[in-house]
């Protein structure tokens, strides 16, 4: 669909199709205009990280609240997550944002009420796991001014 609306942009700037398209999935303009249709290609037209990317790019919030954002979309509360896994996705977050840190499965009690790393079986395998029982902030979608908690 991006494809298509790149090259309705370039060669029919106002051409009806570009709104009907707009409006069946909003983020094709904010992802056009601030990105670009190369840095959409090389992030393979996946949702979340062209959202990921935007994230990234948005000069208005400061990058703690950038890295949360990031991570209440990826972590799902209310089940067990393993270290690793947790690790990885802080790590991406960070990455996104533009900032080099050591991660660490305790980081994940900035953004999630959360246990501390425990032992688990998962496949007949003993692994560490973090339970995530709720994310911490409550974020306020822009697009249509309602309370967010993803």
């Amino acid at each position: 669909m991006f494809t298509k609306y790149v090259d309705l942009m370039m060669n029919h700037p106002f051409s009806p199709s570009i709104t009907t398209m707009e409006k069946s999935e909003p983020l094709l303009r904010e992802a056009y205009t601030k990105l670009g249709a190369g840095k959409v290609k090389s992030l393979r037209f996946t949702k979340r990280a062209i959202q990921d990317a935007l994230i990234g790019i948005d000069n208005t919030k400061d990058a703690e609240q950038k890295i949360a954002r990031i991570m209440v979309k990826k972590i799902p509360t209310g089940e067990p997550i393993t270290v690793a896994k947790a690790n990885q996705i802080i790590t991406e977050a960070y990455t996104t944002v533009g900032i080099k840190h050591t991660t660490k499965a305790k980081d994940l009690h900035k953004w999630f009420e959360c246990s501390d790393p425990i032992s688990k079986r998962v496949n007949g395998k003993v692994v560490k796991c973090v339970d995530i029982y709720r994310v911490k902030f409550i974020f306020k979608d822009e697009s249509n001014d309602k309370p967010q908690n993803k």
